[in-house]
């Protein structure tokens, strides 16, 4: 039974836990670097990657509809969900589960990441805690999120070094929330770091790691708490896998993700059968 409640408490994909007793440091990311934009070194490996992963196509737009199946433990739910982002730092996904539908709004500002969250009463409540700080809103699209370490304010970027994982030898980027950022109080910069791994032959992305922050969904508008300890907050890993050719561009349309709980992991599978770029996409909370 509460591992069922656990399912039903996923407000979204995105997997921001709230069962209290599924909490862990997560403290296998890299330390974020405490201040400067990207080295030159970190701007390569991104432009290279961006390139790789766009086709030199320029894309404002991405529309994501597919299948996924969440498990945790013997507990399973499977449902369909639509993704869309855009290039100028917004994503909503909407995901239809037996339990209902629930929809998320992430969006980079001039104040820093939101956060908007609505059940199958279609009501967006804001969510005002480090939840708003990761994921970053194109998760699901890396292509934009490295378009965010090459050219948004919001980030900085810093190239750790190569390394091996998901069978294959990779290049390691650390992007976070810069340090002059009017949203983020010094000490947060974490709470918005993603650790970004790069195929060092094809230049896609092949995987990224955060860390989730779980908020109490029965009161979403409560205030931002300025800094929590690390026991509240998990560990989450995304990876990319089934590479396809859209419009000269090339995206992931399989996609696995991993929460790491205290007592088990919550798992997700995604597969998409239909992406459309460049359709003129908005997103808007009606």
């Amino acid at each position: 039974m509460r591992t069922l409640r656990l399912l039903c408490l996923i407000p979204i994909f995105w997997l921001v836990c709230v069962s209290s007793s599924a909490q862990q440091t997560a403290s296998t990311s890299s330390p974020p670097a405490t201040s400067g934009p990207q080295t030159v070194q970190a701007a390569s490996i991104l432009q290279q990657s961006f390139t790789a992963m766009t086709g030199g196509v320029a894309i404002n737009d991405a529309t994501l509809t597919g299948t996924i199946t969440i498990s945790f433990g013997t507990a399973t739910q499977s449902g369909t969900l639509t993704v869309v982002t855009t290039a100028s730092g917004q994503g909503q996904l909407t995901l239809n589960l037996p339990l209902g539908t629930t929809t998320e709004v992430r969006s980079l500002t001039a104040n820093g990441p939101t956060l908007a969250e609505a059940a199958s009463d279609g009501v967006f409540h804001s969510v005002n805690t480090q939840s708003a700080l990761a994921p970053h809103p194109a998760v699901f699209f890396p292509a934009f999120l490295l378009g965010s370490g090459l050219s948004s304010p919001q980030y900085s970027v810093s190239y750790v070094g190569q390394e091996t994982r998901y069978g294959t030898t990779v290049k390691h980027l650390v992007m976070w929330l810069a340090q002059s950022n009017p949203y983020v109080a010094v000490g947060q910069q974490r709470s918005g770091q993603h650790d970004i791994y790069i195929d060092v032959n094809s230049g896609l992305v092949r995987g990224i790691t955060f860390t989730a922050h779980p908020y109490d969904a029965s009161n979403p508008d409560k205030q931002f708490v300025s800094n929590r300890v690390a026991s509240y907050d998990n560990l989450e890993e995304v990876t990319f896998s089934d590479f396809r050719s859209v419009n000269n561009s090339i995206v992931p349309f399989q996609i696995q993700t991993s929460l790491y709980l205290q007592n088990g992991t919550l798992a997700s599978s995604i597969q998409f059968s239909q992406v459309s770029l460049n359709t003129g996409a908005a997103i808007t909370q009606n």
